[in-house]
């Protein structure tokens, strides 16, 4: 393949005492075209330490999940301020938007996105 091509130019192939290079060095090897046809991917991050030399893998499931939560609190807490009985539809719109394009961006579609903040917003019409 076109990265294993890459390795080898680079003298770098990897294997158990030698890792694959880190993007900046692969980023010096250009890759013209890749064509992919999966079910699934899964995407590995790994933070190396500069303290103790060691790798920490980012579960990425577990981070998305943290930025969902957040977009909900943060959603949560602005309609909060609001007043509850007669919310300004325009100030309420805004809001949605907002958290609905933050949902975009894990990589959520518009309409499952619009999806969640209403049902966010229903749960804390009938909690407060």
């Amino acid at each position: 393949s076109k990265l294993s091509r890459a390795y080898s130019s680079l003298n770098l192939e990897p294997n158990e005492t030698n890792p694959p290079p880190s993007l900046s060095i692969i980023s010096q090897v250009l890759l013209l075209d890749i064509r992919l046809s999966a079910e699934s991917f899964v995407f590995r991050i790994s933070v190396k330490s500069e303290e103790n030399d060691s790798t920490e893998d980012i579960d990425c499931y577990r981070l998305s999940q943290e930025k969902l939560r957040g977009i909900v609190t943060s959603f949560i807490s602005q309609i909060s301020c609001l007043d509850y009985n007669y919310p300004n539809p325009k100030s309420l719109d805004c809001m949605r938007k907002l958290a609905a394009e933050r949902c975009q961006a894990l990589g959520i579609s518009r309409h499952e996105s619009n999806d969640f903040i209403a049902a966010a917003y229903e749960f804390y019409r009938k909690e407060a």
